[in-house]
């Protein structure tokens, strides 16, 4: 089987691009089949061996800038792995999705992860108006399967309802676009190693097969055994554009729906609250998400 290259910049990389790779890939509205007879897509670009485990995973979820290791945060032991503009990306694919005027969000979603008793998709998802959350995991299916003690094996990602996740994503902040870069994150020993698959770039190799307004159903392959260590989690991002650059609305607006987006905040629960405790709920969280923006520099 050949395979089909879309290297991007050179990043460090100790791995090479041909470890994980799509050999399916059917567009669901059209069931065409995108990946050409007997070839496979290598990934894009690499990054890392990476010391210490992918963490800390996202805060709000939403692919602003500072929140979660491919959207620049800085590892939990303190060094920087995705420097400006953020993982795999140009500046020209930065986005404003935090309202601050500012365009530089990279828009990183993490998926979930498969930690060796099936993937686990994050309910990180409270990504609609009103504060509540998408159901990510009736949407996605992700599996992985491993042999020769997890080193190598096939990986596939479905979506069982297309339409009705579109439809549904629609009201959502990211809109009716699909995600345009995948990237799979290895814990092998004890550091890690990231692959991203870029479509944009795959695109240009492909002549456009890609429809990326519309979702894919993935077939993979994975061959991690050229490194000594077993892998012991893999992790799942993908990145949403939605197509906004800038806002000119106050940013003290945009400061409460993104508070409303990314938390969730003011919401009918069982246990009955006054307006005052629900004011002053809404308050303290609003007040974390403004510190959180503050300290990583979007205002």
């Amino acid at each position: 089987m050949s395979s089909i290259s879309a290297s991007a910049a050179t990043i460090e990389c100790d791995g090479n691009l041909s470890d994980i790779v799509i050999t399916s890939a059917v567009n669901t509205q059209t069931n065409m089949e995108m990946v050409p007879t007997n070839e496979s897509i290598n990934a894009s670009a690499c990054a890392g061996f990476f010391e210490g485990n992918d963490q800390p995973l996202p805060t709000f979820n939403t692919g602003i800038w500072g929140d979660g290791l491919l959207n620049g945060e800085k590892h939990k032991k303190g060094a920087t792995w995705f420097g400006a503009p953020g993982a795999f990306i140009t500046e020209d694919d930065l986005q404003d999705l935090d309202g601050d005027g500012l365009v530089n969000d990279p828009g990183w979603i993490f998926l979930g992860k498969d930690d060796g008793k099936g993937f686990e998709t994050t309910n990180l998802t409270q990504w609609f108006m009103d504060g509540s959350s998408f159901d990510l995991d009736r949407y996605l299916n992700i599996n992985f399967s491993c042999a020769e003690e997890c080193k190598s094996g096939d990986w596939s990602l479905f979506f069982p309802e297309p339409e009705r996740m579109l439809a549904e994503l629609a009201s959502s902040i990211f809109g009716d676009r699909f995600f345009d870069h995948l990237a799979f994150s290895f814990k092998v020993g004890k550091n890690t190693i990231i692959y991203d698959f870029n479509f944009n770039m795959i695109n240009e190799g492909l002549n456009d097969s890609f429809d990326l307004a519309i979702p894919h159903n993935f077939e993979g392959e994975f061959d991690l055994s050229g490194f000594a260590h077993d892998i012991s989690h893999i992790s799942v991002w993908a990145r949403d554009p939605i197509g906004v650059t800038s806002v000119d609305e106050p940013l003290s607006l945009y400061l409460f729906i993104c508070s409303l987006l990314a938390l969730g905040l003011i919401r009918v629960t069982r246990k009955k609250e006054s307006k005052l405790e629900l004011w002053q709920r809404w308050g303290a969280r609003k007040a974390a998400f403004k510190s959180f923006l503050i300290k990583n520099g979007h205002e």
